[in-house]
C-alpha cells in the first residue's frame, strides 16, 4: 500500500485518474471495432480538452495522460490480435 500512496502523492490522483478513466471509456468503445476505437480514443481527448478549459487550472498534463490511456487501450487492442 506505501508504493500505491507514494506512486499517488508523486503522479498526482487526477492524473491517474484521467489516465485509467480514457483507458477504460476507449477499451469500451473497442466493441465497436476498429472505428469505434478510434472515434472513442479522440472522443476521450476531446473530453479530457473540454473539462481541463473549464477547470480553474489548465494543465496540459491532464490530457497527455488522457491520450496516454487512450494509447495504452489501443496497444492492448492490437495485441488482442497478436500484431
Amino acid at each position: 500500500m506505501k508504493i500505491i500512496d507514494r506512486f499517488l502523492q508523486k503522479v498526482g490522483a487526477d492524473k491517474v485518474l484521467h489516465f485509467t478513466i480514457a483507458a477504460l471509456i476507449t477499451a469500451w468503445s473497442g466493441n465497436f471495432g476498429d472505428l469505434g476505437l478510434i472515434i472513442g480514443a479522440l472522443g476521450v481527448t476531446a473530453i479530457s480538452y473540454i473539462k481541463e478549459r473549464f477547470d480553474e487550472e489548465f494543465c496540459i498534463q491532464d490530457i497527455f495522460y488522457s491520450m496516454g490511456g487512450a494509447i495504452m487501450s489501443i496497444i492492448v487492442y492490437l495485441c488482442g490480435y497478436g500484431l
